[in-house]
């Protein structure tokens, strides 16, 4: 009967181990990791400039890393802003994702209402012929709203439907802040996104090879067709890309933007040292402040190391993280971002407790066991 009693208490003590202990562990992690989000977000809301910060002119940005998806610096960056052209990004992708280079396109009629003497264009001609290739080379180095209807009218039926296709989208991608009315960013007041979503789209759009191709290109050159009698040649607008007061040859895609409601806006990314960023600055009040808010962006990012610990652009998406900075990293338990884009952390500590219990409870089961068989328990 004794021996009953020791045994039930030593049960008692695993059973413990097992639940109370891995749950105060995990509590304690968790509140950890509540404390450094709210210390990486009191940073990063903290007066721009302070613990050597970049200090950003624009209204909103943000630089991230491409790969891992860390974010270094932010400033608003769930605020909702006008994109204007940098909205060919997406219009980039979802065609990509969705035709084919050689398609062949006939120039539909709607192209004129993306023309005119105040709006960026190529002039394309309803009725003319032309390839998805060059229509993306010339939406991206031209920023020709023309060439991005002309896109839109083909991969989605219609302008209205391939709208619908950039905010599925967007969704997929994560956006949270987020609603696209039209494919070239012309004023609409309903076309907006922010610096975090725009980073999760560039960050697809990094990926993608074939929508890299246009997106980094320097300059183009339209042959002459039927109905364009003369070929025109056109070179990036993004000044880190060219000859320009901003060059950077570390910088290797980009688009620009600028309308009325917008202000001036700006995607860039940039490789150095392996390491592949992702700077968003959104309204800004000219090209000087969004270049130089730009090249401060990136000088700080590079210049941070790795940390496992910082914000994350999330994409829901299930998908354990394995990248080559964070194999170097500290050693901790792998992250797998669920669909919800709950992120779940599994500490060692919790996993050595809970085994002890375990352990403690199969020994206690087995000495119950062979006493029971000898006849000395009840």
């Amino acid at each position: 009967m004794k021996l009953g009693k020791i045994a039930c208490v030593l049960l008692s003590v695993g059973l413990f181990i097992c639940t109370a202990l891995p749950a105060q562990a995990k509590t304690s992690s968790s509140a950890k990791q509540k404390s450094a989000t709210s210390q990486g977000t009191a940073d990063s809301s903290a007066q721009a400039g302070s613990n050597g910060q970049p200090a950003l002119s624009s209204v909103a940005g943000l630089v991230a890393d491409a790969g891992t998806g860390q974010i270094y610096y932010q400033k608003d960056m769930h605020a909702r802003m006008y994109p204007a052209s940098i909205t060919k990004i997406l219009t980039g992708l979802v065609s990509v994702e969705n035709g084919s280079p050689s398609d062949v396109i006939t120039v539909p009629q709607d192209v004129t209402q993306a023309q005119g003497s105040s709006v960026a264009n190529i002039a394309l001609v309803p009725g003319d012929t032309i390839t998805m290739e060059q229509l993306e080379y010339t939406m991206f180095l031209a920023s020709a709203n023309d060439s991005a209807v002309a896109i839109a009218d083909h991969i989605g039926g219609s302008v209205s439907a391939f709208v619908d296709m950039m905010n599925q989208k967007a969704a997929s991608l994560g956006a949270q802040d987020s609603h696209f009315s039209t494919p070239n960013g012309l004023p609409d007041p309903n076309n907006y996104t922010s610096a975090y979503d725009m980073a999760l789209i560039t960050r697809a759009a990094a990926q993608n090879p074939t929508l890299m191709q246009y997106l980094s290109a320097r300059s183009f050159t339209l042959p002459a067709s039927a109905l364009r009698k003369e070929a025109q040649s056109f070179t990036t607008l993004h000044k880190m890309m060219k000859k320009t007061a901003y060059y950077d040859a570390d910088v290797e895609a980009g688009k620009t933007g600028w309308e009325t409601m917008s202000g001036n806006t700006l995607v860039t990314v940039a490789q150095k040292n392996g390491r592949t960023l992702i700077a968003v600055v959104l309204n800004g009040a000219n090209s000087e402040a969004i270049y130089g808010d730009t090249r401060r962006l990136l000088d700080y990012a590079f210049a941070q190391p790795a940390d496992p610990t910082a914000e994350k652009l999330v994409t829901p998406q299930a998908t354990v993280e394995t990248t080559a900075v964070e194999a170097n990293a500290p050693a901790q338990a792998p992250k797998v971002r669920a669909s919800s884009g709950i992120s779940w952390n599994v500490s060692t500590e919790m996993v050595a407790v809970t085994c002890l219990g375990l352990l403690i409870c199969t020994v206690v089961a087995l000495v119950c066991w062979r006493v029971r068989r000898r006849g000395f328990l009840d």
